[in-house]
């Protein structure tokens, strides 16, 4: 496979659509493709008309859709050019460009959560990083248990990207971005303890062991601690889960 990426632009001019015509001549393409930014709106459309006038687009790739812009008017283009959008970029990396699924992009924009998409990231991460289903099943949830968890997370991509497949694409930018350093934090605190003490937590009540895990994470005893609170939250949240019959029905009557 061999791809041209011809220069970008906002707008084309005349000196574009002259330099996209000979190479389209030259190279012989079996596919045209716009690729354009999810916020540039009905803008987005004239781009397409011209671009498709002057080689013919055979498809449209949508980036930037893990941002802020819904990229209604991004898609009309792809109308305005008689095109199919091909791919969605949520992110920078290859594995952050997805097959478009017109359904699912539509749910996305009602606020509808894409389960399968979820699961099936759930499922692909947990395999990724290792974890034994025994694990995720584990009777009492430990640092070790985290650890596991907190890495399978790492392996789903950004928060943006999941709080979108769980329906809720509009979560604020800083919001996610301190979550995810807190993530960060979290893994970084728990790599500087001793299996010992992720797997019984009481350990951590001895003298001198939180300023050894915080010396060895490059963090503060603050937030070894502030760690160790949030954790014992979750930890009554996941028990609850685990023993409230009712309240997993309600849960699941949410989902």
């Amino acid at each position: 496979m061999i791809i041209c990426d011809t220069s970008g632009r906002s707008a084309l001019d005349s000196g574009l659509v002259s330099e996209l015509v000979r190479v389209s001549k030259a190279f012989n393409p079996d596919e045209k493709i716009l690729v354009i930014s999810a916020d540039m709106g009905q803008t987005a459309s004239k781009q397409a008309s011209e671009f498709d006038k002057a080689i013919g687009i055979s498809g449209i790739i949508l980036t930037k859709t893990d941002g802020s812009a819904k990229g209604g008017g991004a898609l009309s283009a792809a109308s305005a050019a008689h095109a199919n959008v091909m791919f969605l970029g949520t992110g920078e990396k290859i594995g952050d460009l997805h097959p478009y699924d017109s359904a699912k992009f539509i749910g996305n924009l009602l606020g509808v959560p894409d389960i399968e998409a979820l699961s099936k990231t759930v499922e692909k991460a947990v395999a990724e990083a290792g974890i034994k289903p025994e694990e995720m099943e584990s009777e009492e949830l430990n640092f070790e248990t985290f650890y596991s968890q907190l890495k399978a997370m790492g392996k789903m991509g950004s928060l943006k990207s999941v709080f979108g497949m769980m329906g809720a694409p509009d979560v604020p930018k800083e919001m996610l971005e301190k979550g995810e350093d807190k993530l960060k934090l979290y893994h970084t605190i728990i790599s500087s303890m001793t299996k010992a003490e992720r797997q019984n937590e009481r350990l951590l009540h001895e003298p001198g062991r939180i300023q050894r895990i915080a010396r060895g994470s490059g963090t503060s005893e603050k937030d070894v601690r502030e760690m160790i609170s949030e954790f014992n939250k979750m930890k009554k949240i996941f028990n609850t889960f685990k023993n409230d019959r009712s309240f997993r029905k309600k849960f699941a009557k949410f989902m």
